[in-house]
């Protein structure tokens, strides 16, 4: 399996540097064009440890950082359908993933109701899960130690590499009303403040349920943050170039439509990440 390397990033930098103005507040309900409100400011989870697999994490503050054993760290990435609950079948596939933690990019409920359902249905994977709110996403749910909200973290660091979780929709595109996510170029100064210069030998990936499309003002941010590339659910038919995305496939729920036109099956990225960063598995 091919590495993830830095071909292609440097166009596509050339192309999103430029971003677009906005009047987005940080925090709370924001209205504009439409009513949204913006996760990324919320109150920063409560600090924990533990261990996931042959994983051990720590969070603290807004970083949360996760340590392999002898090997390296498998993540799968997937979205949710935000409509019903993953089924036995699909919990089964999972786990044949190997992950040592699962990310959700999006599509955990657009109820309370069904994000509860959700959220039980994949604590039974027996594995940290994260999920980073989607554009759609509206809940309230008690996480506990293995299922925890991303959204408001600046940094999840594997050694020399850090994810960048993002959530919701630029401006709130995509929310049904002002309970759902968005974000503003306020948030998104905000997130580029706190995330600071890298570090030296630091690789960051963009982890999010919009993708950072041309000229659109998380696409600067990626620009402006040194981000590589990024793994994004929406939309499935992405405008960059190949080498700066990858997509997240949804997991259940109704099949999306891909780049060609084609339906896309239920799917997980796998990624497995080590000191060479990380390698897409499947």
């Amino acid at each position: 399996m091919s590495r993830l390397t830095l071909v292609g990033v440097i166009y596509w930098l050339a192309m999103v540097l430029g971003g677009c103005r906005s009047n987005g507040a940080k925090g709370g309900e924001v209205r504009e064009a439409a009513p949204y409100s913006t996760c990324s400011g919320a109150e920063a989870p409560a600090e924990r440890n533990g261990t996931s697999g042959t994983v051990q994490f720590n969070l603290t503050k807004r970083t949360l950082t996760l340590k392999p054993g002898a090997a390296g760290i498998r993540l799968a990435l997937f979205s949710g359908s935000g409509l019903v609950a993953p089924e036995p079948e699909v919990l089964a596939y999972l786990r044949d993933t190997h992950a040592d933690v699962f990310v959700v990019l999006g599509g955990l409920g657009r109820s309370n109701a069904q994000a509860t359902q959700t959220a039980r249905a994949l604590r039974s994977l027996q594995r940290l899960v994260l999920f980073v709110r989607g554009g759609a996403d509206r809940f309230e749910l008690e996480t506990g130690p293995m299922l925890l909200d991303a959204s408001a973290l600046r940094s999840i660091r594997i050694g020399q590499d850090s994810l960048v979780p993002w959530p919701g929709s630029d401006h709130g595109r995509y929310a049904l009303d002002a309970s759902h996510c968005g974000f503003g170029d306020a948030d998104l100064e905000a997130a580029l403040e706190a995330l600071g210069k890298r570090d030296p030998g630091e690789r960051r990936w963009l982890v999010s349920w919009q993708a950072p499309e041309p000229g659109s003002a998380l696409a600067s941010f990626v620009a402006r943050a040194g981000i590589s590339g990024a793994f994004s659910a929406w939309p499935p038919q992405p405008e960059l170039e190949p080498g700066a995305l990858r997509l997240v496939p949804r997991a259940w729920g109704p099949l999306t439509e891909g780049p060609e036109g084609q339906p896309l099956p239920p799917a997980a990225l796998v990624l497995y990440v080590d000191r060479d960063g990380p390698r897409v598995e499947r």
